[in-house]
Protein backbone atom coordinates (compact mmCIF):
# COMPACT_ATOMS: atom_id res chain seq x y z
CA UNK A 1 0.00 0.00 0.00
CA UNK A 2 1.26 3.53 -0.86
CA UNK A 3 2.01 5.87 1.56
CA UNK A 4 0.21 9.39 1.42
CA UNK A 5 0.28 12.14 4.02
CA UNK A 6 -2.85 12.77 5.54
CA UNK A 7 -3.65 15.56 7.67
CA UNK A 8 -7.27 15.30 9.51
CA UNK A 9 -8.20 12.79 6.34
CA UNK A 10 -6.91 15.19 3.80
CA UNK A 11 -4.22 15.03 0.97
CA UNK A 12 -1.45 17.11 1.19
CA UNK A 13 0.71 16.69 -1.85
CA UNK A 14 4.43 17.12 -1.05
CA UNK A 15 5.73 20.67 -2.56
CA UNK A 16 8.11 21.17 -5.38
CA UNK A 17 11.50 22.58 -4.61
CA UNK A 18 12.06 25.99 -6.03
CA UNK A 19 13.31 26.23 -9.56
CA UNK A 20 16.70 27.36 -9.85
CA UNK A 21 17.13 29.18 -13.11
CA UNK A 22 20.67 28.81 -14.63
CA UNK A 23 22.32 32.53 -16.01
CA UNK A 24 22.29 32.56 -20.17
CA UNK A 25 25.34 32.17 -21.56
CA UNK A 26 26.61 33.72 -24.89
CA UNK A 27 25.87 31.54 -27.93
CA UNK A 28 29.42 30.16 -29.22
CA UNK A 29 29.33 28.61 -32.48
CA UNK A 30 31.37 29.91 -35.00
CA UNK A 31 30.78 29.07 -38.75
CA UNK A 32 33.30 27.53 -40.62
CA UNK A 33 34.36 29.48 -44.02
CA UNK A 34 33.09 27.66 -46.82
CA UNK A 35 35.16 29.91 -49.82
CA UNK A 36 31.88 31.55 -51.13
CA UNK A 37 32.88 35.08 -50.08
CA UNK A 38 36.09 34.57 -51.61
CA UNK A 39 34.72 33.32 -55.16
CA UNK A 40 31.91 36.44 -54.96
CA UNK A 41 34.76 38.93 -53.84
CA UNK A 42 36.65 37.40 -57.35
CA UNK A 43 33.41 37.41 -59.24
CA UNK A 44 32.46 40.96 -58.71
CA UNK A 45 35.91 42.37 -59.43
CA UNK A 46 35.86 39.82 -62.76
CA UNK A 47 31.97 41.19 -63.79
CA UNK A 48 30.18 44.05 -64.41
CA UNK A 49 27.81 45.27 -61.82
CA UNK A 50 24.60 44.77 -63.53
CA UNK A 51 21.94 42.10 -63.39
CA UNK A 52 23.08 38.94 -66.31
CA UNK A 53 19.20 38.89 -66.96
CA UNK A 54 18.34 41.97 -67.65
CA UNK A 55 21.09 44.54 -67.05
CA UNK A 56 19.83 46.37 -64.27
CA UNK A 57 22.66 48.24 -62.17
CA UNK A 58 22.92 46.44 -58.75
CA UNK A 59 24.22 49.19 -56.44
CA UNK A 60 27.11 48.02 -53.84
CA UNK A 61 28.39 44.59 -53.01
CA UNK A 62 25.85 41.91 -51.70
CA UNK A 63 25.93 38.40 -51.02
CA UNK A 64 22.10 38.55 -52.41
CA UNK A 65 23.33 39.38 -55.67
CA UNK A 66 24.86 35.78 -56.28
CA UNK A 67 22.53 32.78 -57.39
CA UNK A 68 24.09 29.83 -58.00
CA UNK A 69 22.65 28.31 -60.87
CA UNK A 70 22.64 24.83 -60.28
CA UNK A 71 21.50 25.11 -56.33
CA UNK A 72 23.84 24.49 -53.28
CA UNK A 73 20.78 23.93 -50.89
CA UNK A 74 19.78 20.52 -49.86
CA UNK A 75 23.72 19.15 -50.62
CA UNK A 76 22.16 18.22 -54.43
CA UNK A 77 25.21 19.56 -56.20
CA UNK A 78 27.72 20.22 -53.35
CA UNK A 79 30.62 19.72 -56.03
CA UNK A 80 29.90 22.87 -58.21
CA UNK A 81 28.74 25.51 -55.08
CA UNK A 82 32.28 27.13 -56.00
CA UNK A 83 32.72 26.89 -59.12
CA UNK A 84 32.10 30.64 -61.13
CA UNK A 85 30.31 29.46 -64.17
CA UNK A 86 27.59 27.90 -61.74
CA UNK A 87 26.87 31.56 -60.27
CA UNK A 88 25.60 34.28 -61.84
CA UNK A 89 24.78 38.15 -60.91
CA UNK A 90 21.07 39.18 -60.21
CA UNK A 91 18.71 41.61 -58.58
CA UNK A 92 17.35 40.13 -55.11
CA UNK A 93 13.72 39.72 -56.57
CA UNK A 94 15.38 37.90 -59.15
CA UNK A 95 17.51 35.95 -57.22
CA UNK A 96 14.14 35.08 -54.81
CA UNK A 97 12.03 34.13 -58.07
CA UNK A 98 15.10 31.66 -59.31
CA UNK A 99 15.83 29.75 -55.62
CA UNK A 100 11.44 29.97 -54.87
CA UNK A 101 9.00 30.95 -57.95
CA UNK A 102 10.52 29.67 -60.80
CA UNK A 103 7.53 29.84 -62.51
CA UNK A 104 7.71 33.77 -62.85
CA UNK A 105 11.15 33.45 -64.46
CA UNK A 106 9.96 33.50 -67.95
CA UNK A 107 10.53 35.17 -71.32
CA UNK A 108 13.59 35.63 -73.71
CA UNK A 109 15.97 36.99 -70.82
CA UNK A 110 15.99 34.07 -68.61
CA UNK A 111 16.00 31.79 -71.65
CA UNK A 112 20.01 31.47 -71.52
CA UNK A 113 19.97 30.59 -67.46
CA UNK A 114 17.44 27.78 -68.45
CA UNK A 115 20.25 26.05 -71.15
CA UNK A 116 23.04 26.80 -68.77
CA UNK A 117 21.45 24.83 -65.93
CA UNK A 118 20.70 22.45 -68.53
CA UNK A 119 24.59 22.03 -69.90
CA UNK A 120 26.26 21.96 -66.61
CA UNK A 121 23.48 19.27 -65.05
CA UNK A 122 24.87 17.34 -68.10
CA UNK A 123 28.48 18.12 -66.84
CA UNK A 124 27.68 17.53 -63.33
CA UNK A 125 26.05 13.93 -64.00
CA UNK A 126 29.52 12.92 -66.27
CA UNK A 127 31.89 14.51 -63.37
CA UNK A 128 29.80 13.11 -60.53
CA UNK A 129 27.88 10.13 -61.53
CA UNK A 130 25.58 8.87 -57.90
CA UNK A 131 26.26 5.49 -56.91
Amino acid sequence: MAYIKATFNRFTPDLKPEKVIKPKTAYKFKKKPTGEKDIFDKIWSEREHVSEINGEPLGEFNVFFFAHILPKGKNKYPHFKLREDNTCLMTIAQHHNWDNARHKCTGPEWNWLYEKEASLKDEYAILHPSK
